[in-house]
């Protein structure tokens, strides 16, 4: 079946160039992602949100685990039609849900986090394990890992972000949690920047950060 794509260019060195291929409305039944595709309106605003995010990365960070990013009008997930991002460590491959909410900017980098977390899992399993003790060590409590026993909200918890969980997202995984440090950190808009300000008057949150900058040494421009 005939797919409609775009290419998105990145300049790797003044002679050679690479592409992300961008797929539009593009399922994975094995995975169980239903993806619808996008208004045309959005497609045109997704464009311009996929440069900015992929202009943080250097471009060998997205050459080694970037190879596509499929955009959908509606994202279902096993059904779940409240998941706006998914990912495929083998494809190399994010879906988001684009629409003209300024959360798309965010789920670029929550879900790209998921993508450089594992595979530096993979790469490094013993710097892994000494991260994961690290940033677990600034949880007042133990993830819950069951997304049902979660209000998944995205309210302003104090208490919350005193026990080191800026969302009650964050309190599902490691891997959660990171990708919402990682999605609210890197898309320099003024409602970002101003939700990391108010999240690192939190010690837990403000060692995290800490710990997420570190992460990303290298991997940025």
């Amino acid at each position: 079946m005939y797919r409609l794509f775009f290419i998105v260019l990145i300049v790797l060195i003044p002679s050679a160039v690479e592409a992300v291929e961008i797929q539009l409305g593009h399922s994975d039944s094995r995975l169980g992602i239903k993806c619808t595709k996008p208004e045309e309106a959005h497609k045109t605003q997704a464009k311009r949100k996929i440069q900015e995010f992929l202009s943080v990365y250097r471009p060998k960070t997205i050459q080694q685990n970037l190879a596509r990013i499929i955009l959908c009008g509606e994202l279902l997930l096993y059904d779940l039609a409240w998941v706006r991002g998914t990912y495929d460590l083998n494809q190399r491959a994010i879906w988001i849900e684009t629409d003209s909410h300024t959360g798309t900017t965010y789920m670029f980098h929550h879900e790209f986090s998921s993508i450089l977390l594992l595979n530096f899992m993979k790469k490094a399993p013993r710097k892994w394990l000494s991260f994961t003790k690290k940033w677990s060590s600034f949880n007042k409590e133990s993830y819950i890992r069951n997304w049902r026993l979660i209000n998944m909200n995205w309210k302003v918890d104090p208490r919350l972000r005193d026990k080191g969980f800026f969302y009650p997202y964050s309190q599902q995984s490691l891997e959660d949690d990171f990708n919402v440090m990682a999605g609210i950190h890197f898309p320099n808009i003024d409602y970002y920047n101003q939700l990391i300000k108010e999240g690192r008057k939190h010690y837990p949150i403000n060692q995290k950060f800490l710990l997420l900058k570190d992460f990303y040494k290298g991997l940025l421009k």
